[in-house]
Parts: structure tokens; C-alpha cells; sequence
């Protein structure tokens, strides 16, 4: 008898026999359909590019496992924040892709996407945006200024600078104005030109032009390059329609903190934190980072320190991001003769349109502060007159809250109510005097009391022509609670034009972060220290987390 005719006969015989049989042959299906879901969920894995450094319409090549055995709909490539169309792909295959760089395409990270999951990244370099180094002889290679073109200069007025060995791109070199008084001041207190008022203009190793900044006094104008600084070369401010001066400087320490808790998370959750830097002005002069910890994955992004954390990997832990700073503030002073304050020109009107339109905290474009802007400034048609009747509108119209209020995404209904916290009040500002064609700001930032205790606080800024940013603060000018170091007999008048040392400033306008991921979860917080759109952001994955950021504590003053 075979041995299928006897397993034939004890299977009829034995019903203990069939009961074993057809739970073996069930546990063998189940644990088939099991190993082949999990094996078609397993999230792709990259684990070579090539090259990593290339330009467009090369072919690059993507090694690793689970790409899936061809390209499905939410299959996709993505490098530097932008995905691959779908005609570049030549192959895709379970453990390989091969795809033509597009014209676009821009350095930064590498992976592959599909409905299981993202891949850990590989870093990308696009040839054409590396620079060629050139070969130096470091004793002559020092920059040299021969002249600067002669005409009359303002802050704002675009000059031409002549000379050798600025570079060919100008990289981390800069443009340095006197900012200080006395002799010790010129050579020791320089400003340099600024990339948030676009202040340089064209670059080569030979010839540039820059724009005054904001905060220049006559002096001596230098070329600072890698190499080092370059000579002197004496320049004049003509006499305008008035200047600002900077005194009773202020050093801070101030400490920024955030934690983050209760951490739930699948493979791959990735958590950013965008932690606010304060910024550096004319009043503002310097700020070194004098402790981290712990470092940051990103030094500066967007006026910003970045941290990232691989959520699943801290399951079951406390995070905690700290940062302390020390930084110099200034007294600001205004010394305007109205009268001579000119109508802004048509390069000044291109230059900062972008501080006159609607964006998310400034509703400019609503019809009812136009036709209320309208309605105070009148007939007048002087910037500067006009922002001061706005300003004396605010303060004897509004009353002032001394306390912050719940986030008003309405900002027009504190025309209604005649009341206002700290941060409605300069956002309120700065609608009306955008409306009424003035660049401006809303700043945010800490202020500090003679008792050294600090909140969260927001005031503006607006442009005169030949002069630059003038400081305004609408809550101090109308009567907000606050120690202040000196006194003042009129708050109302000393906050328009003018600003103590006791601001520090985190953001000027609006900061519109570009996300860390096309499709990550953002996180912004109201009426903090910093006016910015993103505070937190997460990838998939991220089940649930906790996080507390405390506000800025200054922790000494000198």
C-alpha cells in the first residue's frame, strides 16, 4: 500500500487526523497572505544615487529595494522640495529608477515616495550653482576700494564702488557702512548692507553697487571677503530731510526654550522645529549664539534655528531645545524736519511694494481701511505727516488692553470694539499706513521693564525716503502699562519716530517659512515673540506629540 492510499484511509479513519490537516492547511494559507501584504507595505529603502553631483538633463540613478515593480499614480521622485514629472522617468523597477534631471532642478535632499512610506534621503548637488574656487595669493588678494561714484548720498542711494579682489560672486562678503559717532565708533561700529532691504544689487570682482543701509552715518565705507577687509575709502551724507542717531546702547542675554513630550509615532515621522533667531538691525548691531543645546541641524534658515527629530526613535522621552543669545540694542532717536521729506521716488515705490500689499497678517487690500486711511490723512500728501496723523488717530481713538488677547483673525473688528491689545494695535498700524501708500512693518519681539521682567510685544516700522525705517510703537504711545528705564514726559510723542532700548526684535514683517516638506502637518502660534508661519511641522507618521515652548526670558542685562 502506497503512502497516499494509508494517509487516504487514516484521514476517513481518524477525525482527530482531519482536524490537525485542515488547521495546518489554513495556518499555511493565512501565514502566505500575511507575508505577502507585509512584504508589499514594507516602506522603499535608498540606499545609493548617482551621481550626487549633476545638472540638468543627466540621467540619475536610484539603488535601493520596495520602489515597487513599476511607477504607481502616488509613486513619485522628489529632490530639493520639488517632485520629478512623469515624463522624466526612463526605468522603475522594485530596486531601481532612472530618471532625466529636469531644467529646474535644484540641490537638496533625495527620496523616493510611494503609498508605503518615504525613504531616508540621499543629498543631491546641482553643478551649475557651484561655484568655481579661484586660486589666491592671500597678500594680494585683499580687496582694494580706488573709487565711489560721486554724487549726493542718502540712506537708500544706490552708489558704484570700483576697485580689485571683491570676488566674482560675492558669497559671504559684505558691504560695511560707519554706524557710530566718535573715532572709536567709526573704525569699531560698522552695518553692513542688508539682504532684508536688498541693499546689494550687482556683484563682480571689480566693480559693485550696493544701497546705503538703513543706519549708515558719514564714514568709511569697506569690502569685507573672505581674505579680509579692504581700505577705507571716506564718504558724506548729504544733508536731507533729517537723520536718526543711536545711543544708550543695552546688552541682552536671552534665553529661548522648547519641549517636546507624550511622543507617539510610526516609522519615518519626522518632527521640525523652527526656532526664532533675533534679528539683526541698525538698531540691532550684533548677536552671537553663545550656547545650543543641542546643536542645531540648520545654523540659520529663514531667520530661524532648525531642529529635526526622528519621532520614532523617541518614543517614551522629554525632549528639550534651548538656545542663549547676547545681542547689543540701541536707543532710537529721529530728528525729521518734516518739510523736507520728499514723496517716494519710483525705484524706492519698486524696491518696497512687497511693504505696502496684503499678505496674512496685513489685510491691506479691505476696502474699509482704505476709505478709513483716506478719511484721516485727508488732503494731506507727506509721508511722514501722514503717518503721524495715523498715528495720532490710533492712540486717541483706540484704548489699549493690557493683557493679550485671543487670536482676531478679523484685525478690522478692533475698529468697532475702540479696543486693542499690543499686537492688534501695530497690526492695525500698519493696514492703515499701507493703505495710505507707506511701506511698512509690524515688528514682534520681547520688551523688557526696568525690573528686568519681559513679554511678548509688537510695534512698526515705515520708510521715509533719504532716511530709511522709522520706529513707531501705537500701544506704548497709547499708555500701555510698562517700567520703562527712563521715563518720558509724552509716551504719545516719544513712540512716534522714536524707540528706547528696551525692544528686542525677533521678526520684521511677516516671515513666510518655506516648509521642510511639500505635504507636512504646520503648526503656527498667535501673537508670540515672532511673526512666523510655521513654528512645528510633521511628516506621516506622526500619531501625536506634545509640545511647550516657553516665551523669552532675558536672563541678564548689562
Amino acid at each position: 500500500m502506497s503512502f497516499f492510499t494509508r494517509f487516504l484511509y487514516r484521514f476517513r479513519k481518524h477525525p482527530l487526523l482531519r482536524t490537525v490537516s485542515v488547521a495546518g492547511t489554513a495556518a499555511l494559507f493565512v501565514y502566505a497572505f500575511f507575508f505577502l501584504s507585509t512584504s508589499r507595505q514594507r516602506p522603499p529603502v535608498l540606499t545609493e544615487i548617482q551621481p550626487v553631483v549633476g545638472e540638468p538633463g543627466d540621467i540619475i540613478t536610484l539603488s535601493g529595494k520596495n520602489f515597487g515593480s513599476k511607477k504607481e499614480p502616488d509613486s513619485y521622485v522628489e529632490i530639493g522640495g520639488g517632485k520629478l514629472t512623469s515624463s522624466s522617468y526612463i526605468l522603475w523597477t522594485d530596486t531601481l529608477i532612472k530618471a532625466v534631471l529636469p531644467y529646474n532642478i535644484e540641490d537638496g535632499l533625495v527620496y523616493v515616495s510611494t503609498k508605503n512610506g518615504r525613504s531616508d534621503a540621499e543629498i543631491f548637488a546641482n553643478r551649475q550653482t557651484i561655484p568655481v574656487p579661484v586660486t589666491h595669493n592671500p597678500r594680494t588678494a585683499l580687496p582694494l576700494i580706488e573709487t565711489l561714484s560721486k554724487k549726493p548720498m542718502y540712506v537708500g542711494t544706490l552708489i558704484t564702488i570700483k576697485g580689485n579682489h571683491f570676488g566674482t560672486l560675492r558669497g559671504n562678503s559684505r558691504v560695511l557702512f560707519t554706524s557710530g559717532y566718535t573715532a572709536a565708533e567709526q573704525e569699531n561700529m560698522l552695518i553692513p548692507c542688508s539682504d532684508f532691504d536688498m541693499d546689494y544689487h550687482f556683484w563682480s570682482d571689480t566693480e559693485l553697487q550696493v544701497r546705503i543701509p538703513d543706519g549708515a552715518l558719514s564714514g568709511q565705507i569697506y569690502v569685507e571677503t573672505p581674505y579680509g577687509k579692504s581700505n577705507g575709502y571716506a564718504y558724506t551724507l548729504a544733508e536731507g530731510a533729517g537723520s536718526k542717531t543711536y545711543s544708550d546702547v543695552r546688552t541682552y542675554s536671552v534665553k529661548l526654550s522648547a519641549d517636546i513630550s507624550d511622543i507617539q509615532a510610526e516609522t519615518n515621522a519626522t518632527l521640525t522645529l523652527f526656532i526664532p533667531m533675533p534679528q539683526l538691525t541698525a538698531a540691532q548691531k550684533t548677536l552671537e549664539i553663545i550656547g545650543s543645546n543641542p546643536e542645531p541641524s540648520i545654523s540659520n534658515y529663514m531667520n530661524t534655528l532648525i531642529h529635526q527629530v526622528i519621532l520614532n526613535e523617541a518614543v517614551g522621552k522629554k525632549l528639550n531645545f534651548s538656545h542663549n543669545f547676547v545681542l547689543s540694542v540701541y536707543r532710537i532717536q529721529s530728528n525729521i524736519q518734516a518739510h523736507k521729506v520728499k514723496a517716494y521716488s519710483e525705484d524706492t515705490k519698486k524696491l518696497y511694494a512687497q511693504y505696502l500689499k496684503n499678505n496674512s497678517l496685513i489685510p491691506s487690500h479691505n476696502q474699509r481701511a482704505k476709505e478709513l486711511a483716506v478719511s484721516i490723512v485727508k488732503k494731506e500728501k507727506n509721508p511722514w505727516l501722514q503717518a503721524k496723523l495715523i498715528y495720532e488717530w490710533l492712540t486717541a481713538n483706540i484704548a489699549i488692553l493690557p493683557n493679550v488677547q485671543a487670536d482676531n483673525t478679523d484685525i478690522l473688528k478692533t475698529l468697532s470694539a475702540k479696543k486693542a491689545d499690543a499686537h492688534d494695535f501695530a497690526v492695525l498700524y500698519t493696514t492703515l499706513l499701507r493703505t495710505a501708500g507707506i511701506p511698512a512693518l509690524t515688528n514682534s519681539g520681547i520688551l523688557v521693564d526696568s525690573e528686568m521682567h519681559s513679554r511678548n510685544h509688537w510695534w512698526c516700522e515705515f520708510y521715509i525716503e533719504g532716511i530709511g525705517w522709522i520706529p513707531a510703537d501705537p500701544a506704548l504711545g497709547a499708555g500701555l502699562p510698562y517700567k520703562a528705564f527712563q521715563n518720558h514726559e509724552s509716551p504719545a510723542d516719544f513712540y512716534f519716530g522714536n524707540l528706547d532700548a528696551q525692544h528686542i526684535t525677533f521678526s520684521r514683517g511677516w516671515n513666510n517659512i518655506k516648509p521642510a516638506h511639500i505635504t507636512g502637518k504646520k503648526v503656527y502660534r498667535p501673537k508670540s515673540y515672532a511673526l512666523q508661519s510655521i513654528w512645528e511641522e510633521t511628516t506621516a507618521g506622526a500619531v501625536k506629540y506634545s509640545s511647550y515652548w516657553q516665551d523669552a526670558v532675558v536672563t541678564g542685562v548689562y
